[in-house]
Protein backbone atom coordinates (compact mmCIF):
# COMPACT_ATOMS: atom_id res chain seq x y z
CA UNK A 1 0.00 0.00 0.00
CA UNK A 2 3.10 2.51 0.43
CA UNK A 3 3.24 2.85 -2.84
CA UNK A 4 -0.26 4.39 -3.21
CA UNK A 5 1.46 6.77 -1.09
CA UNK A 6 4.31 7.58 -3.63
CA UNK A 7 1.87 7.54 -6.63
CA UNK A 8 -0.04 10.65 -4.85
CA UNK A 9 3.40 12.59 -5.00
CA UNK A 10 3.43 11.88 -8.98
CA UNK A 11 0.42 12.65 -9.23
CA UNK A 12 0.65 15.73 -7.69
CA UNK A 13 3.42 16.88 -9.47
CA UNK A 14 1.85 16.37 -12.66
CA UNK A 15 -1.35 19.05 -12.00
CA UNK A 16 1.61 21.06 -11.17
CA UNK A 17 3.33 21.16 -13.80
CA UNK A 18 0.16 21.23 -15.78
CA UNK A 19 -0.86 24.83 -14.44
CA UNK A 20 2.53 26.05 -14.35
CA UNK A 21 2.55 25.70 -18.33
CA UNK A 22 -0.19 27.94 -18.66
CA UNK A 23 0.79 30.06 -21.63
CA UNK A 24 0.01 32.96 -19.99
CA UNK A 25 0.57 32.90 -16.15
CA UNK A 26 3.00 29.61 -15.92
CA UNK A 27 6.43 29.59 -15.62
CA UNK A 28 6.87 26.92 -17.89
CA UNK A 29 4.45 28.59 -20.68
CA UNK A 30 7.27 29.49 -23.40
CA UNK A 31 8.81 26.08 -22.86
CA UNK A 32 5.64 23.89 -23.49
CA UNK A 33 6.24 25.51 -27.69
CA UNK A 34 9.20 23.88 -27.60
CA UNK A 35 8.88 20.66 -26.17
CA UNK A 36 8.56 17.31 -27.85
CA UNK A 37 4.52 16.27 -28.50
CA UNK A 38 4.24 13.64 -26.01
CA UNK A 39 5.43 15.82 -23.07
CA UNK A 40 2.89 18.30 -24.58
CA UNK A 41 -0.02 15.96 -24.94
CA UNK A 42 0.84 14.33 -21.15
CA UNK A 43 1.31 17.58 -19.67
CA UNK A 44 -2.25 19.56 -20.97
CA UNK A 45 -4.23 17.14 -19.61
CA UNK A 46 -2.57 17.01 -16.11
CA UNK A 47 -6.05 17.45 -15.00
CA UNK A 48 -6.48 13.90 -15.22
CA UNK A 49 -4.31 13.07 -12.38
CA UNK A 50 -7.23 14.63 -10.36
CA UNK A 51 -9.60 12.22 -11.44
CA UNK A 52 -6.92 9.58 -10.12
CA UNK A 53 -7.37 11.29 -6.67
CA UNK A 54 -11.22 10.32 -6.66
CA UNK A 55 -10.34 6.63 -7.22
CA UNK A 56 -7.67 6.50 -4.95
CA UNK A 57 -9.56 8.01 -2.01
CA UNK A 58 -12.74 5.50 -2.69
CA UNK A 59 -9.81 2.24 -2.46
CA UNK A 60 -7.96 3.51 -0.01
CA UNK A 61 -11.19 4.14 1.78
CA UNK A 62 -13.24 1.42 1.22
CA UNK A 63 -9.44 -0.76 1.91
CA UNK A 64 -9.51 0.93 5.72
CA UNK A 65 -12.54 0.79 6.54
CA UNK A 66 -15.31 -2.10 7.12
CA UNK A 67 -18.05 -1.88 4.83
CA UNK A 68 -19.82 -5.26 5.75
CA UNK A 69 -22.14 -3.98 8.22
CA UNK A 70 -24.07 -0.64 8.96
CA UNK A 71 -22.23 1.94 10.81
CA UNK A 72 -23.30 2.96 14.03
CA UNK A 73 -23.58 6.77 15.13
CA UNK A 74 -20.04 6.59 16.54
CA UNK A 75 -18.76 4.68 13.72
CA UNK A 76 -19.97 7.75 11.02
CA UNK A 77 -18.85 10.41 14.15
CA UNK A 78 -15.30 8.54 14.47
CA UNK A 79 -14.99 8.52 10.30
CA UNK A 80 -16.44 11.60 9.95
CA UNK A 81 -13.70 13.59 12.42
CA UNK A 82 -10.88 11.58 10.76
CA UNK A 83 -11.80 13.31 7.49
CA UNK A 84 -12.31 16.50 8.65
CA UNK A 85 -9.55 16.79 10.92
CA UNK A 86 -7.18 15.44 7.56
CA UNK A 87 -8.15 17.47 4.98
CA UNK A 88 -9.29 20.82 6.79
CA UNK A 89 -6.11 22.46 8.90
CA UNK A 90 -4.22 22.44 5.13
CA UNK A 91 -7.59 23.44 3.47
CA UNK A 92 -7.59 26.52 5.15
CA UNK A 93 -3.95 27.16 5.45
CA UNK A 94 -4.16 27.57 1.70
CA UNK A 95 -6.91 30.23 1.42
CA UNK A 96 -5.62 32.60 4.14
CA UNK A 97 -2.60 32.26 2.29
CA UNK A 98 -4.36 33.56 -0.82
CA UNK A 99 -6.55 36.03 0.39
CA UNK A 100 -5.19 39.21 0.12
CA UNK A 101 -5.12 38.46 -3.40
CA UNK A 102 -8.46 37.53 -3.81
CA UNK A 103 -9.60 40.86 -1.53
CA UNK A 104 -7.19 43.36 -2.59
CA UNK A 105 -9.48 43.67 -5.79
CA UNK A 106 -12.60 43.63 -3.74
CA UNK A 107 -10.90 46.77 -1.71
CA UNK A 108 -10.88 48.56 -4.85
CA UNK A 109 -14.60 48.36 -5.62
CA UNK A 110 -16.18 48.64 -2.47
CA UNK A 111 -20.09 48.31 -2.29
CA UNK A 112 -22.85 46.49 -0.69
CA UNK A 113 -23.65 44.11 -3.41
CA UNK A 114 -19.86 43.20 -4.08
CA UNK A 115 -19.44 42.69 -0.39
CA UNK A 116 -22.05 40.53 -0.36
CA UNK A 117 -21.03 38.51 -3.19
CA UNK A 118 -17.56 38.10 -1.97
CA UNK A 119 -18.73 36.97 1.20
CA UNK A 120 -21.21 34.16 0.09
CA UNK A 121 -18.21 32.98 -1.91
CA UNK A 122 -16.04 32.73 0.79
CA UNK A 123 -18.51 31.16 2.84
CA UNK A 124 -19.22 28.21 -0.12
CA UNK A 125 -15.58 27.98 0.20
CA UNK A 126 -14.81 27.75 3.78
CA UNK A 127 -17.77 24.79 3.72
CA UNK A 128 -16.23 23.17 0.73
CA UNK A 129 -19.28 23.86 -1.58
CA UNK A 130 -17.92 25.63 -3.65
CA UNK A 131 -17.78 22.98 -6.83
CA UNK A 132 -21.82 22.73 -6.90
CA UNK A 133 -21.64 26.24 -8.70
CA UNK A 134 -20.27 26.47 -12.21
CA UNK A 135 -19.72 30.16 -11.07
CA UNK A 136 -17.77 29.96 -7.78
CA UNK A 137 -16.01 26.08 -8.61
CA UNK A 138 -12.63 28.23 -9.74
CA UNK A 139 -13.09 30.58 -6.97
CA UNK A 140 -10.07 31.63 -4.05
CA UNK A 141 -7.91 28.40 -4.23
CA UNK A 142 -9.09 26.70 -6.96
CA UNK A 143 -7.54 23.59 -6.79
CA UNK A 144 -9.97 23.29 -3.70
CA UNK A 145 -12.18 22.41 -5.98
CA UNK A 146 -11.31 18.91 -5.77
CA UNK A 147 -12.07 19.25 -1.95
CA UNK A 148 -15.31 20.56 -2.20
CA UNK A 149 -16.40 16.75 -4.44
CA UNK A 150 -14.56 14.92 -1.82
CA UNK A 151 -16.46 16.36 1.15
CA UNK A 152 -20.08 14.79 -0.78
CA UNK A 153 -17.50 11.52 -1.23
CA UNK A 154 -17.63 11.32 2.30
CA UNK A 155 -20.64 11.97 3.06
CA UNK A 156 -22.05 9.61 0.83
CA UNK A 157 -19.47 6.98 1.84
CA UNK A 158 -21.11 5.41 4.97
CA UNK A 159 -24.31 5.29 3.55
CA UNK A 160 -23.46 4.34 -0.05
CA UNK A 161 -20.56 2.34 0.33
CA UNK A 162 -22.47 -0.05 2.50
CA UNK A 163 -25.08 -0.72 0.66
CA UNK A 164 -22.69 -1.27 -2.14
CA UNK A 165 -20.38 -3.44 -0.28
CA UNK A 166 -22.74 -5.48 1.24
CA UNK A 167 -24.24 -6.57 -2.31
CA UNK A 168 -21.23 -6.89 -4.16
CA UNK A 169 -21.05 -10.66 -5.88
CA UNK A 170 -19.06 -11.76 -8.59
CA UNK A 171 -21.56 -10.50 -11.00
CA UNK A 172 -22.62 -7.82 -9.41
CA UNK A 173 -19.20 -6.35 -9.52
CA UNK A 174 -19.00 -6.16 -12.96
CA UNK A 175 -22.61 -4.44 -13.82
CA UNK A 176 -21.46 -2.04 -10.83
CA UNK A 177 -18.35 -1.31 -12.45
CA UNK A 178 -19.45 -0.90 -15.88
CA UNK A 179 -22.69 1.01 -15.05
CA UNK A 180 -20.39 3.30 -12.76
CA UNK A 181 -18.34 3.77 -16.28
CA UNK A 182 -21.00 4.28 -18.15
CA UNK A 183 -22.68 7.15 -15.81
CA UNK A 184 -18.74 8.92 -15.97
CA UNK A 185 -19.27 8.38 -19.90
CA UNK A 186 -22.77 10.09 -20.01
CA UNK A 187 -21.66 14.01 -18.80
CA UNK A 188 -19.10 14.36 -21.61
CA UNK A 189 -21.43 12.86 -23.76
CA UNK A 190 -24.33 15.45 -22.68
CA UNK A 191 -21.58 18.53 -22.78
CA UNK A 192 -20.87 17.64 -26.18
CA UNK A 193 -24.48 17.30 -27.69
CA UNK A 194 -24.48 20.78 -26.11
CA UNK A 195 -21.42 22.09 -27.58
CA UNK A 196 -20.03 22.35 -24.79
CA UNK A 197 -15.79 21.15 -24.63
CA UNK A 198 -15.53 20.97 -28.11
CA UNK A 199 -13.98 24.39 -28.85
CA UNK A 200 -13.88 27.36 -26.41
CA UNK A 201 -16.53 30.11 -26.36
CA UNK A 202 -18.88 27.25 -28.03
CA UNK A 203 -21.96 26.32 -26.80
CA UNK A 204 -24.29 28.06 -24.47
CA UNK A 205 -23.33 30.05 -21.35
CA UNK A 206 -20.08 28.00 -22.35
CA UNK A 207 -17.80 28.76 -19.47
CA UNK A 208 -20.63 27.97 -16.83
CA UNK A 209 -21.76 25.11 -18.70
CA UNK A 210 -17.88 23.93 -18.74
CA UNK A 211 -17.27 24.49 -15.40
CA UNK A 212 -20.07 22.63 -14.20
CA UNK A 213 -19.32 19.29 -16.05
CA UNK A 214 -15.59 19.61 -14.98
CA UNK A 215 -16.03 20.19 -11.29
CA UNK A 216 -19.68 19.02 -9.98
CA UNK A 217 -19.30 16.38 -7.44
CA UNK A 218 -21.77 14.10 -9.32
CA UNK A 219 -19.86 13.78 -12.69
CA UNK A 220 -17.20 12.60 -10.60
CA UNK A 221 -18.70 10.43 -8.18
CA UNK A 222 -18.49 7.33 -10.73
CA UNK A 223 -14.32 7.83 -9.94
CA UNK A 224 -14.77 7.33 -6.28
CA UNK A 225 -17.23 4.30 -6.66
CA UNK A 226 -14.75 2.65 -9.31
CA UNK A 227 -11.98 3.22 -6.37
CA UNK A 228 -14.47 0.90 -4.19
CA UNK A 229 -14.67 -1.39 -6.59
CA UNK A 230 -11.33 -1.78 -6.93
CA UNK A 231 -11.04 -2.37 -3.36
CA UNK A 232 -13.17 -5.15 -3.31
CA UNK A 233 -11.39 -6.79 -6.30
CA UNK A 234 -8.35 -6.31 -4.13
CA UNK A 235 -9.57 -8.09 -0.71
CA UNK A 236 -10.96 -10.94 -3.01
CA UNK A 237 -8.21 -11.46 -4.62
CA UNK A 238 -5.81 -11.40 -1.67
CA UNK A 239 -8.34 -13.61 -0.19
CA UNK A 240 -8.21 -16.45 -2.48
CA UNK A 241 -4.55 -16.42 -2.88
CA UNK A 242 -4.90 -15.34 -6.34
CA UNK A 243 -1.46 -15.42 -8.95
CA UNK A 244 -1.85 -11.91 -9.12
CA UNK A 245 -1.02 -11.21 -5.49
CA UNK A 246 2.75 -10.24 -5.54
CA UNK A 247 2.21 -9.83 -9.32
CA UNK A 248 -0.01 -6.78 -9.56
CA UNK A 249 2.73 -5.58 -12.58
CA UNK A 250 0.76 -7.35 -15.02
CA UNK A 251 -2.15 -5.07 -14.09
CA UNK A 252 -0.10 -1.41 -13.69
CA UNK A 253 2.21 -1.62 -16.51
CA UNK A 254 -0.44 -2.22 -19.85
CA UNK A 255 -2.11 0.15 -17.31
CA UNK A 256 0.03 3.04 -17.52
CA UNK A 257 0.89 2.05 -21.37
CA UNK A 258 -2.50 2.42 -22.54
CA UNK A 259 -3.02 5.38 -20.92
CA UNK A 260 -0.09 7.11 -22.24
CA UNK A 261 -1.06 6.08 -25.41
CA UNK A 262 -4.57 7.52 -25.32
CA UNK A 263 -3.15 10.51 -24.16
CA UNK A 264 -1.28 11.00 -27.09
CA UNK A 265 -4.74 11.15 -29.29
CA UNK A 266 -6.07 13.48 -26.70
CA UNK A 267 -6.74 16.15 -29.33
CA UNK A 268 -8.45 13.89 -31.54
CA UNK A 269 -11.28 13.85 -28.63
CA UNK A 270 -13.02 16.82 -27.09
CA UNK A 271 -11.10 16.86 -23.87
CA UNK A 272 -14.08 17.18 -21.36
CA UNK A 273 -13.92 13.46 -22.30
CA UNK A 274 -10.91 13.45 -20.52
CA UNK A 275 -12.00 15.30 -17.60
CA UNK A 276 -14.83 13.24 -16.84
CA UNK A 277 -13.70 9.69 -16.88
CA UNK A 278 -12.52 8.01 -20.50
CA UNK A 279 -9.32 6.81 -18.71
CA UNK A 280 -11.31 5.65 -15.43
CA UNK A 281 -11.17 2.01 -15.95
CA UNK A 282 -7.39 2.41 -16.28
CA UNK A 283 -6.82 4.27 -13.14
CA UNK A 284 -8.63 1.37 -11.25
CA UNK A 285 -6.19 -0.83 -12.60
CA UNK A 286 -3.35 1.03 -12.21
CA UNK A 287 -4.62 1.58 -8.32
CA UNK A 288 -5.42 -2.02 -8.16
CA UNK A 289 -2.00 -3.61 -9.67
CA UNK A 290 0.06 -1.36 -7.15
CA UNK A 291 -1.95 -2.47 -4.64
CA UNK A 292 -1.10 -5.96 -5.24
CA UNK A 293 2.67 -5.13 -5.12
CA UNK A 294 5.43 -6.40 -7.14
CA UNK A 295 7.76 -5.42 -9.67
CA UNK A 296 10.41 -2.34 -9.94
CA UNK A 297 7.41 0.47 -10.17
CA UNK A 298 5.64 -0.76 -7.39
CA UNK A 299 9.06 -0.86 -5.41
CA UNK A 300 10.06 2.72 -6.73
CA UNK A 301 6.69 4.16 -5.31
CA UNK A 302 7.21 2.39 -2.15
CA UNK A 303 10.56 4.00 -1.45
CA UNK A 304 10.37 5.85 1.84
CA UNK A 305 11.23 9.36 0.43
CA UNK A 306 8.83 9.44 -1.85
CA UNK A 307 6.06 7.70 0.08
CA UNK A 308 7.59 11.02 2.59
CA UNK A 309 6.61 13.29 -0.71
CA UNK A 310 3.46 11.35 -1.20
CA UNK A 311 2.64 12.22 2.58
CA UNK A 312 3.19 15.91 1.48
CA UNK A 313 1.38 15.81 -1.84
CA UNK A 314 -1.81 17.02 -0.45
CA UNK A 315 0.06 20.13 0.78
CA UNK A 316 1.72 20.78 -2.22
CA UNK A 317 -1.43 20.65 -4.38
CA UNK A 318 -3.13 23.10 -2.10
CA UNK A 319 0.47 25.85 -1.81
CA UNK A 320 0.69 25.08 -5.44
CA UNK A 321 -1.38 28.51 -6.61
CA UNK A 322 -0.72 30.42 -3.42
CA UNK A 323 2.89 29.89 -3.51
CA UNK A 324 3.26 31.32 -7.14
CA UNK A 325 1.21 34.26 -6.40
CA UNK A 326 3.48 35.43 -3.28
CA UNK A 327 6.53 34.61 -5.48
CA UNK A 328 5.12 36.72 -8.76
CA UNK A 329 4.77 39.85 -6.27
CA UNK A 330 8.30 39.62 -5.12
CA UNK A 331 9.31 38.92 -8.68
CA UNK A 332 7.77 41.80 -9.90
CA UNK A 333 9.04 44.03 -7.00
CA UNK A 334 12.53 42.68 -7.88
CA UNK A 335 12.66 41.98 -11.54
CA UNK A 336 9.77 44.46 -12.33
CA UNK A 337 8.56 41.28 -14.10
CA UNK A 338 7.35 37.90 -13.49
CA UNK A 339 10.23 35.56 -14.72
CA UNK A 340 9.36 32.54 -17.14
CA UNK A 341 11.38 29.69 -17.96
CA UNK A 342 12.53 26.57 -16.85
CA UNK A 343 15.25 27.66 -14.31
CA UNK A 344 12.46 29.42 -12.25
CA UNK A 345 9.55 27.10 -12.55
CA UNK A 346 12.84 24.65 -11.04
CA UNK A 347 13.18 26.94 -8.03
CA UNK A 348 8.97 27.17 -7.69
CA UNK A 349 9.38 23.46 -7.47
CA UNK A 350 12.14 23.28 -5.18
CA UNK A 351 10.79 25.68 -2.93
CA UNK A 352 7.13 24.60 -2.91
CA UNK A 353 8.51 20.49 -2.23
CA UNK A 354 10.53 21.94 0.76
CA UNK A 355 7.80 24.21 2.46
CA UNK A 356 5.18 21.26 2.16
CA UNK A 357 7.21 18.60 3.54
CA UNK A 358 7.84 21.42 6.60
CA UNK A 359 4.44 22.33 6.88
CA UNK A 360 3.87 18.29 6.76
CA UNK A 361 5.60 17.16 9.11
CA UNK A 362 5.16 20.35 11.59
CA UNK A 363 1.57 21.67 10.91
CA UNK A 364 -0.99 19.01 8.85
CA UNK A 365 0.43 15.57 11.17
CA UNK A 366 -0.14 17.42 14.29
CA UNK A 367 -2.94 19.46 13.57
CA UNK A 368 -4.73 16.39 12.63
CA UNK A 369 -3.64 14.54 15.48
CA UNK A 370 -5.08 16.92 17.75
CA UNK A 371 -8.41 17.56 16.03
CA UNK A 372 -9.26 14.13 15.87
CA UNK A 373 -8.71 13.23 19.30
CA UNK A 374 -10.57 16.35 20.09
CA UNK A 375 -13.29 15.01 17.95
CA UNK A 376 -12.91 11.56 19.15
CA UNK A 377 -13.32 12.64 23.22
CA UNK A 378 -17.17 12.39 23.39
CA UNK A 379 -17.01 8.78 21.86
CA UNK A 380 -14.20 7.21 23.48
CA UNK A 381 -16.27 5.83 26.39
CA UNK A 382 -19.14 4.71 24.36
CA UNK A 383 -16.57 3.12 22.30
CA UNK A 384 -14.74 1.20 25.24
CA UNK A 385 -17.76 0.17 26.86
CA UNK A 386 -19.03 -1.27 23.22
CA UNK A 387 -15.91 -3.00 22.09
CA UNK A 388 -14.36 -4.20 25.44
CA UNK A 389 -11.54 -1.57 25.60
CA UNK A 390 -11.18 -1.01 21.70
CA UNK A 391 -11.40 2.53 20.28
CA UNK A 392 -12.96 1.09 17.42
CA UNK A 393 -14.03 -1.08 14.84
CA UNK A 394 -12.51 0.51 12.19
CA UNK A 395 -9.29 1.07 11.83
CA UNK A 396 -7.66 3.82 9.77
CA UNK A 397 -4.23 2.28 8.57
CA UNK A 398 -3.69 4.33 6.04
CA UNK A 399 -4.69 7.81 5.24
CA UNK A 400 -6.46 8.85 2.12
Amino acid sequence: MLALTGLRFLLAAWVIVFHQADPTTGYLGRWMQTVPSAVFHTVRVGFIAVQFFFVLSGFILAYNYSLQSRWTGADIWRFFGARFSRVYPSYVLGLALIAAFVLTPLAHNLHAVSVAKAGGILLLNLSLLQAWLPQTALSWNFPGWSLSDELFFYALFPFFGVFIWRRLTKIRFWFFSVGAYLLALAGPLIATSLGVGVSPGVGPASADWSNFFKFDPLFHLPAFILGIMAAWAYRRLCARGDPLSGRGYLLYIPAVALEFALIQGSDRLPLIFFHDGLLLPLHAALVLGLALGGGWGEKALAWRPVVFLGGASYLMYLLQIPLAQWMGLVEKHLFHAAPRGVVYAAFYLVVLVALSCLLFAYFENPAHRWLRSALNRGTARESSEKDGGNASRLRERYSA
